[in-house]
């Protein structure tokens, strides 16, 4: 059991960065769960500066603190050393947190491997580094079924991994802002068409070619489909053509919608119309994106990584397999009833598993109990 009153998180960079609703940031979803239950909760930043507008906090539940150098951090975690510390971020500074504090917790972020671009020896070295590290924490929250399998195993003994995923407010992406034919209309999308959302942070990393020749593949049988792109494109950043230029080349600028970055009520637009959400990623820790979607209830077409284990109701293709992609969303477009079923059982999978309450009342547990 835990004595101490104060909840304390650290992050590696600016709260005001977020784009979260509410109860549901990724942030401050913990802060505001120790709250409820009577703790004083603090948010600390590790940034050198702030730039960024004021991000809406419930300033009752938690204050946010910057801290800009080592001298300061580290002084602050010595002061606190008997309240429970969460690092929910993975640097050199987070991970030092068990030396201040006994009640120290991490929480495991995307591909939970350190290292895996690096050659053999550095590779070893790191993942060697961080499993000694993660040793020290006394609990570990896995974000996502493949993460939580991983540490298990390198951490077998230790019995301090939970599976705890991240919160999605199922009331508010399954409350209707406008009837979908309004919606369609705002958008000047054809009302009898079915749509198709790829909802993402455009990289190369995410695919988006795999979906573009699916679809160049379906429009040559069919023309009963629409696609909207939703998403900031950073491709031509990384040396690669932006996703538009993609799609201007296979000659699929009228199937489709490009929304660019957009705010959560936008996003709630996009989702009551979509009938079939797409990840075509070659990874993902926990694609909050997809569960977004699924919780407003969509037809599920994935790639087949681990980050996706918890969807039962969904057609997978392997990485890079535009084929199989055109195939699994023929599948759905061809039958309405199956597309039905499954966008009320992703649904529920996601109320069931990602629901406010019940995440919270895991966190309390998990910080309180272990």
């Amino acid at each position: 059991m835990v004595d101490s009153r104060k909840f304390i998180e650290i992050i590696d960079w600016d709260i005001n960065a977020s784009l979260q609703h509410g109860v549901t940031n990724y942030f401050l979803g913990p802060c505001y769960a120790m709250a409820d239950v009577g703790y004083t909760t603090e948010l600390v930043c590790l940034v050198k500066d702030k730039k960024l507008k004021p991000f809406p906090i419930d300033e009752h539940k938690v204050k946010v603190i910057y801290l800009t150098s080592f001298l300061s951090y580290f002084t602050y975690l010595l002061k606190n050393r008997k309240n429970i510390i969460y690092a929910n971020s993975r640097t050199f500074q987070t991970l030092c947190v068990p030396f201040f504090s006994k009640n120290s917790f991490f929480v495991s972020h995307g591909n939970p491997i350190p290292g895996v671009e690096n050659f053999f020896l550095k590779r070893w070295i790191k993942i060697s580094s961080y499993k000694l590290a993660l040793s020290l924490f006394k609990g570990i929250r896995a974000i996502s079924k493949a993460e939580f399998e991983i540490l298990n195993n390198w951490l077998i003994g230790f019995n301090k991994v939970r599976y705890i995923p991240l919160v999605v407010d199922h009331k508010y992406y399954s409350q209707n802002l406008l009837p979908s034919k309004g919606i369609k209309k705002k958008y000047n999308i054809p009302s009898h068409k079915k749509i198709i959302l790829f909802f993402a942070v455009f990289s190369p990393r995410k695919r988006p070619e795999v979906l573009i020749q699916a679809l160049s593949i379906l429009k040559q049988k069919r023309n009963d489909f629409f696609v909207i792109f939703s998403g900031p494109d950073y491709m031509k950043d990384e040396g690669k053509k932006t996703v538009y230029q993609q799609v201007q080349e296979e000659g699929l600028v009228q199937e489709t919608l490009f929304t660019g970055k957009i705010e959560p009520d936008k996003i709630k637009e996009i989702f009551t119309i979509t009938d079939i959400a797409v990840s075509t990623s070659a990874h993902e820790g926990a694609p909050v994106a997809i569960a977004e979607a699924a919780a407003r209830g969509v037809g599920l077409c994935l790639s087949n990584i681990p980050g996706f284990r918890e969807y039962d109701y969904a057609f997978f293709h392997e990485i890079g397999d535009s084929k199989k992609l055109a195939q699994d969303l023929e599948k759905y477009l061809d039958n309405p009833q199956l597309l039905s079923e499954h966008k009320e059982k992703n649904a529920l999978v996601v109320k069931n598993l990602r629901d406010y309450d019940t995440v919270n009342k895991q966190l309390v547990h998990f910080f309180t109990q272990t």
